[in-house]
């Protein structure tokens, strides 16, 4: 840095506030009274705030010399050129020498990462270059330092502050992406299964990507599996694909409602309307031959006869699998195919329906009427009451494709957070059960 000389004034001060003195040794200050010792801290803090000023008015002298149109003293770690505007013959003065020599490299990274050694200082020729490039300070004062040229997002004094979100500029903030849909399934089993059942079509579903949950109902009311289903959508998160296999079918249709279901999916299932139950649904349908077999006990609830499962349940099963389904069935409380629905979510969300066309206890016929009437993507299979044991590959396929739709966005707009569904009809209480 070129010598710069010191007002005499401030020189003076300087000289006024820091003199060395052995009456300021501090064994000397506890020998004198209060009022010298203050005035001795006012003449200590009066050389440095002197100390101060002359540190400013140095660093304030290139500019200065500039301003008179003299050599731009060195100050940062680049030299700058002379500047166009600078009078003829000041390129000729000799430059004074600096105060202190400028270190001959310093370390910088390397755009690999390593450290190299490179000069602290540019040759002229460089400094040059970026003022050809365009570069130059305030009022023409001559190229900007080559450290403010290569900062990034460093912005030249009085000039504007460029918009982040501005298109064109280098600290544009990138468009948002918006991040894939990955909805959550949740597997309703039907009467007299438990939620085990599920136990082909949850591998199928995982080995897509697909995040499966299957649920374990009570069945002994409708409104105890309703809360099951709203038990587990509550702690899902993202959008969610309601299935329902047959009994499963009823309680999906209410639980459907929820703000988180983005379609359902039912199998060989009853979709009873605001104000309908399951046997409503079946009054005016062929019975299955496999509804003479079902059993009541004197507590109300309804088995299946251990025979009946090879010949009218899963017909299309191993005998071990049927032996094994008779010893684990889970009996269900009768009246709970009498309680009606609030709600109807099938006529808010995309529905698909797989038909077991070989049902014997649900009839093919009004499995068709159903899917039929609610509108859904229908695939129809040659199998028993028990598809989702005996054919899980074509119930997984049918799920996957209402996956597949989700993800499309085929859901109505449904972004994964919430979806608010239209108002249905008034909701019918349901009726108080009959101690």
């Amino acid at each position: 840095m070129a010598a710069t000389a010191i007002p005499a004034k401030v020189g003076a001060a300087f000289a006024a506030g820091m003199t060395p003195d052995s009456k300021l040794r501090p064994s000397a200050l506890r020998q004198q009274g209060p009022q010298r010792r203050r005035a001795h801290a006012a003449r200590i803090c009066l050389g440095l705030a002197s100390l101060s000023l002359a540190a400013l008015l140095v660093m304030a002298a290139p500019a200065a010399h500039a301003e008179d149109g003299g050599p731009t003293a060195n100050t940062s770690q680049s030299v700058a050129s002379p500047s166009p505007a600078t009078p003829s013959g000041a390129g000729d003065r000799k430059p004074e020498a600096p105060a202190t020599a400028p270190p001959a490299t310093s370390p910088t990274t390397s755009p690999a990462g390593g450290a190299s050694a490179s000069p602290a200082h540019p040759s002229p020729e460089a400094a040059g270059a970026r003022e050809g490039a365009g570069a130059t300070s305030p009022a023409g004062r001559g190229p900007l330092p080559a450290a403010a040229q290569d900062a990034p997002g460093s912005v030249a004094p009085g000039s504007a502050t460029p918009n982040p979100a501005a298109p064109g500029t280098a600290g544009a903030a990138p468009a948002a992406v918006k991040a894939e849909i990955s909805p959550t399934v949740i597997l309703v089993h039907s009467e007299l299964l438990d939620a085990s059942a599920w136990r082909g079509v949850i591998p199928l579903l995982q080995r897509a990507g697909v995040n499966a949950l299957a649920v374990q109902l009570p069945l002994n009311s409708m409104w105890a599996d309703v809360a099951v289903v709203q038990r587990a959508l509550a702690i899902v998160k993202g959008p969610v694909i309601l299935v329902g296999h047959s009994w499963g079918g009823v309680i999906i249709t209410e639980a459907g409602v929820d703000r988180k279901v983005a379609a359902l999916v039912y199998v060989a299932a009853m979709a009873p309307d605001v104000g309908q139950s399951f046997i409503d649904r079946l009054r005016n349908a062929p019975r299955g031959p496999g509804l003479a077999k079902l059993l009541t006990d004197s507590s109300g609830f309804v088995r299946l006869a251990d025979d009946a499962f090879a010949t009218d349940f899963g017909q299309d099963l191993d005998a071990a699998q049927n032996r094994l389904l008779a010893a684990t069935q889970a009996p269900v409380f009768g009246k709970v195919f009498e309680e009606r629905v609030n709600n109807a979510a099938w006529k808010n969300l995309p529905v698909w329906y797989v038909v077991a066309s070989n049902d014997r206890l649900l009839d093919p016929g009004a499995q068709q009427t159903e899917a039929g009437r609610i509108k859904a993507r229908t695939v129809s299979t040659p199998a028993s009451h028990a598809v989702v044991l005996s054919q899980p590959d074509v119930v997984a396929r049918a799920i996957l494709d209402a996956v597949a739709a989700v993800k499309a966005g085929a859901s109505a707009g449904h972004d994964g957070a919430a979806q608010q569904l239209q108002p249905l009809s008034p909701p019918v209480q349901p009726e108080t059960p009959k101690k």
